[in-house]
């Protein structure tokens, strides 16, 4: 099996930009009453051997953002183009922030990556809150005090 990652170097992006942007804005003005001065962002991309489809619920101060990134690996019988995957893959994880929203944000996906299927197509999906102010600031106490004695490892997201 390959190893499962959201890239972006090598990709292209698999809707037009004008399609991105309206997509963009409908699940925005769909979400308003939701948000909490937050927006979302979408990275829709491919390559032959995978598409990718990012949705991230971001503050608009950049403090904190969820991610939540699916990945579907291309066969070569797919009667799909990657736009309609794409498209697909949105549809669910719209489902997905429905829910997230009507249980007031205690919703979340698993960390690592999980196969799911929907309307005959077959995906993984992951999600992550990131503090990305805790972050920094946690960053900023390492490079003054240092890790200590023990060597830390990134998290890996192979399958």
């Amino acid at each position: 099996m390959n190893k499962l990652t959201f890239e972006t170097e090598g990709m292209s992006p698999v809707w037009t930009s004008d399609s991105l942007a309206k997509t963009t804005t409908l699940l925005n003005h769909k979400y308003f009453a939701f948000v909490e001065d937050e927006v979302f962002t979408i990275d829709a991309l491919g390559n032959h051997e995978q598409v990718q489809l990012r949705m991230t619920l971001l503050k608009k101060d950049g403090s904190v953002k969820y991610p939540v990134e699916a990945v579907h690996l291309l066969e070569p019988e797919s009667k799909y183009s990657k736009a309609d995957l794409a498209f697909l893959m949105l549809d669910y994880l719209d489902n997905y922030w429905q829910e997230y929203f009507r249980e007031d944000r205690d919703v979340y996906l698993s960390l690592d990556w999980s196969k799911h299927e929907f309307e005959g197509g077959a995906f993984f999906l992951r999600g992550f809150v990131r503090n990305v102010a805790l972050e920094d600031a946690a960053d900023a106490l390492f490079l003054k005090y240092g890790h200590g004695e023990y060597e830390i490892e990134p998290i890996s997201s192979e399958v």
